[in-house]
């Protein structure tokens, strides 16, 4: 494997001094998503309600849970790439702020189109601060990204789902007003929305699918298209009350917040039954770095800096069929790459447009 970079202590007083941001993300479109199935929403199907009572108890879920499978969870690039690879008839949300973002930046730096998931987005971001290794591919074609996790075998995916998701699935069900609870149960895993959104940093125009974030059921009125972009979008988390790396969490929960453009945190600390006793905790996304040590700039410009080292290595490859697999060791604080042929990971309705133009 060849080096691709390595965070030594000069390398990060460097990100420090020269940092990048990300502009603010856009909500472009909303997927309704059944098992392996996706289409577009009207609106987002759930609306955030504080509890009135507790305590909450967490482990009282209603019906019988269905975890989330591992053809549901890899077929999530299915919905972005849909977005950007096939013919539409309808606009996709805010269409026309990007198409004068796209007016304005047309004399300026040629920008590179980044396709990606938030998972991997996050955890590249968060590196520096991680604690477990991690590997990403990345395919490059006709000048544009694809980036994803290396996915997990089917057994190890299931074995990580098992059981694991009671306290947050009745989290959910306890803040949670279902817009169109005609549409499945509940507790089924495998139905949910993602969101896709776009955001600039650097030369790099990102775009990535996502869970979808909720709006507080005092917006419910501006629960339509039209009117997401003036809506204030939240989260809710339930973690233990004696959990002793909070900063690790809360970057996590940062990272996914800063990326869906999600103002406000609802976080729930529960004791070691499984109960909720204290009234939930609002934090607002901009206020939770300065309880910490890590630091937003050096999340941004390590992923600035990644993505320009691999345009480096990669400017010669205009191929899907070719991936380049990056393994991120968090005891080195290194990047090692290499590179793989016949293993394309983009499905073949979507490759086939992508790589339309090349002659």
């Amino acid at each position: 494997m060849s080096l691709l970079l390595q965070i030594n202590d000069c390398q990060l007083v460097k990100l420090q001094q020269n940092p990048e941001y990300m502009t603010r993300p856009k909500l472009v479109k909303i997927y309704d998503i059944n098992y392996t199935r996706f289409s577009p929403a009207k609106k987002f199907r759930y609306l955030f309600k504080e509890p009135s009572q507790y305590p909450l108890d967490l482990n009282n879920v209603v019906g019988d849970p269905i975890e989330i499978k591992h053809s549901t969870q890899n077929n999530l690039l299915h919905p972005l790439l849909n977005t950007y690879f096939e013919d539409h008839n309808e606009k996709s949300l805010l269409e026309e702020d990007i198409d004068d973002d796209d007016n304005r930046n047309a004399n300026k730096v040629e920008m590179t189109d980044v396709y990606s998931r938030r998972g991997i987005l996050e955890r590249i971001m968060g590196f520096y601060y991680e604690k477990n290794d991690f590997s990403a591919l990345v395919s490059r074609c006709n000048g544009k990204l694809f980036v994803v996790e290396l996915p997990q075998s089917e057994d190890a995916f299931e074995r990580n789902q098992s059981g694991n998701n009671t306290h947050h699935r009745r989290f959910c069900q306890i803040t949670s007003v279902d817009t169109m609870p005609e549409l499945s149960d509940c507790n089924d895993d495998n139905i949910f929305q993602v969101a896709i959104h776009e955001a600039n940093l650097g030369k790099y125009n990102l775009h990535y699918v996502a869970r979808a974030p909720a709006i507080k059921v005092t917006e419910a009125s501006k629960n339509d298209l039209k009117n997401l972009r003036d809506v204030e979008f939240v989260s809710t988390k339930q973690m233990w009350s004696s959990i002793r790396d909070k900063s690790t969490k809360f970057l996590k929960y940062w990272l996914q917040s800063y990326l869906s453009n999600v103002r406000e945190l609802y976080i729930a600390y529960k004791d070691s039954k499984g109960m909720v006793s204290s009234p939930i905790e609002c934090w607002k996304t901009c206020d939770i770095p300065k309880n910490y040590l890590w630091k937003p700039r050096v999340c941004t410009t390590f992923l600035n800096e990644f993505l320009n080292k691999v345009e480096e290595i990669m400017a010669n490859i205009n191929s899907l069929d070719i991936v380049f697999e990056f393994a991120f060791n968090t005891s080195t604080r290194s990047v090692t790459y290499f590179k793989k042929s016949g293993v394309g990971f983009i499905p073949k309705e979507y490759a086939d447009r992508i790589q339309e133009k090349i002659v």
